[in-house]
């Protein structure tokens, strides 16, 4: 592959965050989906996905809690896309414990989390 066709992510944080965020949801879809109806097997491949997206708010989290801070109307769409995205994640991620009433709290949270920009926006 070509260094022109390949970008570094101080160039191109978004696309490089947007790509990382669909490659946790293809493991999610995969994962998640393809996990058997053991519970053992399930919080396994659940962690698994989990690690994932602490991975990519170790390496993306600026653009996500910039949303936050800066005004709304400030901030490129495609940032406020991303920031829907990760909560969105977090949020699928937390219905595979339905059981966990901290669990349902906190996908409550990450839902408002998740709305806020929106709300803001329109």
């Amino acid at each position: 592959m070509s260094s022109d066709s390949r970008h570094d992510e101080t160039s191109h944080p978004i696309s490089d965050a947007f790509d990382h965020m669909m490659a946790i949801w293809e493991e999610m879809y995969l994962t998640l989906r393809a996990a058997s109806a053991d519970t053992e097997s399930q919080l396994r491949q659940t962690q698994l996905v989990a690690n994932s997206i602490e991975g990519f708010i170790q390496k993306h989290a600026e653009p996500i809690y910039r949303t936050y801070i800066e005004r709304i109307a400030d901030i490129d769409p495609l940032q406020i896309e991303l920031t829907y995205g990760f909560w969105v994640s977090q949020i699928l991620l937390l219905r595979c414990d339905q059981d966990n009433e901290q669990s349902q709290d906190k996908m409550i949270e990450f839902t408002r989390s998740c709305v806020r920009p929106i709300v803001e926006v329109g």
